[in-house]
């Protein structure tokens, strides 16, 4: 999952002073471009944490895909320059809510599962797991390939992953 901005977005104004507007997706493409690098982005969006989860117990993000009202359309794919991206995160099914749904010995919905499988699925950030914005982009980006690959070790012939793991 990435952690970004959009360009035009008015910021958070509270008692804490003013901060971005974070958005939160997942990354389902990545193309390189000499201008700038950009990824097209799958949105997700926050919900309310289970407290009896060791993950919502610790304050960590809970997620659903954010997908329109099955009569307003498909998915929303957002394309988001690299120098918008704060943050990539590493997040887990919601396993609790999952087997309570669908039994002990269910699996994640797949890409490939019913649209109605997938609005179902529930996810948490893991931030005991967290990549932070680093200051060698490259790392960044190498990350990206990684989730690209949906739990794959793949990091397709990209110079940045080559210098990213230091060959």
């Amino acid at each position: 999952m990435v952690v970004y901005t959009v360009e035009g977005d008015a910021p958070i104004v509270d008692n804490d002073g003013v901060k971005p507007r974070w958005r939160y997706g997942e990354v389902r493409d990545f193309f390189r471009y000499d201008e700038e690098d950009v990824a097209v982005v799958c949105g997700l969006e926050e919900v309310e944490a289970d407290d009896f989860c060791p993950l919502g117990e610790r304050q960590c993000k809970r997620f659903k895909w954010s997908v329109p009202d099955p009569s307003a359309g498909n998915w929303q794919l957002r394309v988001v320059p690299m120098s918008r991206v704060r943050r990539v995160t590493h997040v887990v099914p919601d396993f609790a809510e999952l087997s309570d749904r669908l039994g002990m010995r269910a699996l994640p919905a797949r890409y490939s599962a019913p649209v109605s499988e997938q609005r179902a699925m529930r996810f948490y950030e893991n931030t005991f797991f967290a990549w932070d914005w680093l200051k060698e982009p490259s790392l960044l980006v190498c990350a990206f390939f990684v989730v690209r690959s949906h739990g794959r070790a793949e990091l397709s012939g990209s110079s940045y992953s080559a210098r990213a793991l230091g060959q």
